[in-house]
């Protein structure tokens, strides 16, 4: 797989948190709002696809946010906190985004 550039990096990592503070429908409701498929979405999110200028700019403007630059900059400082951290950001059984250590701590109290 490609890896992304760092924009598209840190779009990845913004929208994957958005999505997981938004909760359960955000991602449908968001397609239906950008007119980009669920599907696609989920592939944004999870890095697998970088998605044009274009798509992007969509999915930032249906999440109400006023600038592509400050959307961006979300993402990096979670993708540099992610660093910092030693972790990746994974999915909670929950639905909610979780790093390595939050994770490891969640099975430790179960």
């Amino acid at each position: 797989m490609k890896q992304l550039d760092d924009e598209a990096r840190y779009f990845s990592a913004a929208l994957l948190a958005e999505i997981a503070a938004r909760g359960r429908g955000i991602q449908t409701e968001l397609a239906r709002l950008s007119g980009i498929s669920p599907a696609f979405i989920c592939d944004l999110k999870r890095g697998r696809s970088e998605g044009s200028p274009e798509k992007r700019e969509a999915l930032i403007k249906a999440l109400g946010y006023p600038d592509y630059e400050g959307f961006i900059a979300k993402g990096r400082e979670l993708e540099n906190r992610r660093l910092r951290a030693g972790g990746v950001f994974r999915r909670s059984s929950g639905g909610k985004a979780l790093d390595d250590k939050s994770r490891s701590h969640s099975r430790d109290s179960s």
